[in-house]
């Protein structure tokens, strides 16, 4: 095993071995000659000749290689057996490590469970029923859970809580009959918009008892949008998660059959079990959490926004998500059909340039062609090998034609089971409608992320890529798509944040902003600017305002690094009120830890104080962007609410929202009356220093659009 290594070599512990030779030839050669000191004692008698020279130019590689892979055996080693005996666990600096690095499975064994299930009771006798109604309805206020089998939707009964520590079930499904009274009761009750509502993840309750007739009211707080509000950074904001870090008790995981996986994901087990206890159990974690939750909003001035902007949202997509869009199913199997075609030609053009055919989709093999065939620099070792990466094939195209033909195939390849066929196997096949799921409490900026399919994700910049947005279709005949975009919204936000003069008279003037910084960069008059300087300026803008750094312009406009700089020195000489904003927001971070938003959206940013250069780094450009992408978060959220409230009712329906953009379904005669309701909100949403500017188009498909008047 020394001896392959040696020859081999093992990235993953930074043993180099003999470039250009892998295991099928490292194993013929210890075959034949039995050990590395024995191959290089008798290399005139090795059959390659090529392989004979990388062995003799890699003589003192391979030596220090086999050292490297010997095991030493004469180290002094001391060993008190004593000390190796098994003693308790601390567990207070146990839970504190696993919740640092969360090891959440590993923290929910040592965690404590609830104790006190004898307070979560069954409510069935219909006066014992009414009577606990009545008691909600003068409190005015009540959490509740959902119980219901993942899969289908079948909602078996609610739980509720008034008080900590106590809770009830109201069965409304048993053995598949529907208890009409119990129903009923919880109808009145979920539908009563007088009586404030607590849940976890309440858009997706919304839509399970909208499936069921009922329509929730009332929805006050969730503390799933409350959790993710006070640190946008943590990664999770689920329920059992939640339960241990806020009040330090693990969610059972047995007692109504509700397993919870490593990514705090719940499924039912219908095999048995007193189902009720799992619910009232998270009811009543959820009236303990908003007790928590609710005051530490208040703390950091984030009610408001909870209040005004995040809680509304849960309506609006869940009715967006109800609703879904319609989806042109012969297209997509046509373009499928095609994309294949597309492959398989890729495919034999790829077999033709390595000389071969194997797994294109296998690191391994490819590795073997590309470095120890073909004989390619290797430019990024893994712990896997030498990495065959995007950022690495794309380096390798100026040696050999194989490297462009593979990005080719990841990129067709990606579209095709990504979005063509993942789309067609998502669509909902009684309605041909999709409906994609917008989640609120994922990313840090505050921004919406969607998936199943991740429809911010859809390619823009290729034809391939963009034309799968023809799939999207209006779901009635007659009507059309019209979307509505903010034109330039973050580099208005910058105007607007940093009060640049220059960059404020440029959106007020309704200049070309983009023409207008070239102009300023390149010191010419604006009818001087050619496309390719406006393209760089273009650049250059977004770049600011995302915070990238020289070394970053430099890779997305292929220049120097020192042409980067010069180009940021010249922007930031003219718009130097920017450059003021910039350094200001930094050391404000550095004070305080986080960067707030227009709505004063918090995102903590520790990491800026680290005496790492890279990481420091990192963190400032995203105390940069936070400000700018994050206030875009805030206006095209409060966009969607307004624009919700004025046309729920209507024929005219909200379907999609991605960055900038939000696609609605529009009959046909009433398309210019829309664009301009819409082009009305969403330009006065929110009050600026510069004028907020909205593109309309509509069309047939969300591709083949013309510009609204």
């Amino acid at each position: 095993m020394v001896d392959l290594m040696a020859l081999v070599g093992d990235a993953s512990d930074n043993i180099p071995g003999v470039r250009g030779i892998g295991q099928v030839s490292a194993v013929k050669l210890l075959n034949e000659f039995g050990t590395l000191e024995n191959i290089y004692k008798k290399i005139d008698k090795v059959p390659s000749g090529s392989m004979k020279t990388k062995l003799e130019d890699s003589k003192d590689m391979a030596e220090m290689s086999f050292e490297l892979a010997r095991l030493r055996k004469n180290v002094p080693v001391k060993l008190d057996l004593k000390k190796t005996e098994v003693t308790a666990p601390d567990l207070d600096r146990l839970v504190e490590l696993y919740g640092e690095f969360e090891f959440n499975k590993l923290l929910r064994e040592i965690m404590p469970k609830e104790k006190e299930s004898s307070r979560y009771l069954v409510k069935e006798d219909a006066k014992a029923l009414k009577e606990f109604f009545s008691a909600i309805s003068d409190k005015k206020e009540v959490s509740f859970s959902v119980d219901a089998d993942s899969g289908s939707g079948e909602v078996f009964g609610v739980a509720f809580s008034l008080k900590e520590g106590e809770a009830f079930y109201v069965p409304v499904n048993a053995k598949g009959q529907t208890l009409k009274e119990n129903l009923r009761l919880v109808k009145d009750l979920l539908e009563d918009d007088s009586i404030k509502k607590k849940g976890h993840d309440l858009k997706d309750d919304v839509l399970l008892l909208k499936a069921g007739g009922i329509d929730i009211k009332g929805l006050d707080f969730d503390v799933m949008i409350a959790d993710y509000l006070i640190d946008p950074s943590l990664t999770r904001h689920d329920l059992p998660e939640m339960a241990m870090r806020h009040i330090g008790c693990n969610l059972s995981e047995d007692k109504d059959g509700v397993k919870w996986d490593d990514a705090g994901q719940g499924s039912l087990d219908l095999s048995g079990g007193p189902r009720h206890e799992g619910a009232c159990e998270r009811a009543d974690f959820i009236f303990r959490l908003y007790g928590i939750l609710e005051p530490q909003l208040k703390e950091k001035h984030l009610s408001a926004l909870f209040k005004d902007v995040e809680m509304p949202l849960v309506g609006v997509l869940a009715d967006m998500e109800a609703e879904g869009v319609g989806v042109n199913i012969k297209y997509l199997k046509e373009r499928s059909s095609d994309i294949e075609k597309k492959l398989h030609s890729l495919t034999k053009k790829i077999y033709k340039s390595a000389g071969e055919e194997f797994n294109i989709n296998s690191p391994k093999q490819l590795q073997v062609i590309l470095y120890e065939k073909l004989g390619l620099p290797a430019m990024k070792k893994t712990k896997t090998g030498v990495s065959t990466d995007e950022s690495v094939l794309r380096k390798l195209t100026s040696y050999h034609e194989l490297p462009a033909s593979l990005l080719e195939y990841r990129e067709v390849n990606k579209l095709k089971t990504g979005y063509y066929d993942s789309i067609l196997e998502l669509v909902n096949k009684k309605n041909h409608k999709l409906h994609a799921n917008f989640n609120q409490a994922v990313t840090a900026t505050g921004r919406l992320s969607s998936s199943e399919p991740n429809l911010q994700n859809i390619p823009i910049k290729t034809e391939l890529g963009r034309e799968i947005r023809r799939a999207f279709i209006p779901s009635e005949k007659g009507d059309l798509l019209l979307a509505a975009d903010y034109s330039q919204v973050e580099l208005r936000i910058l105007a607007h944040l940093s009060n640049d003069k220059r960059l404020l008279k440029a959106f007020a003037e309704g200049e070309d902003v983009h023409r207008y910084t070239a102009s300023q960069i390149y010191d010419c008059d604006i009818d001087k600017v050619t496309d390719e300087m406006r393209s760089v300026a273009k650049t250059v803008n977004f770049g600011i305002a995302y915070g990238m750094s020289p070394f970053g312009l430099a890779k997305d406009l292929d220049i120097s690094v020192e042409d980067a700089h010069k180009f940021i020195g010249a922007y930031f000489r003219r718009y130097s009120d920017v450059s003021t904003f910039i350094d200001d927001t930094i050391s404000s971070v550095r004070k305080k830890g986080y960067v707030t938003t227009l709505l004063k959206r918090r995102r903590y940013i520790p990491e800026i104080n680290s005496k790492n250069e890279r990481i420091k780094s990192f963190a400032e450009r995203v105390a940069v962007n936070t400000p700018v992408q994050g206030s875009a978060a805030d206006l095209i959220k409060l966009a969607m609410i307004e624009c919700h409230k004025r046309f729920t009712g209507t024929d005219v329906k909200m379907t999609i929202q991605v960055h900038d953009e939000l696609v609605f379904e529009v009959p046909k005669n009433k398309l210019k009356d829309t664009a301009s309701e819409v082009r009305k909100i969403m330009e006065n949403v929110i009050s600026l220093k510069v004028p907020l500017v909205v593109d309309v188009k509509a069309g047939e498909n969300w591709l083949d659009m013309k510009e609204v008047a």
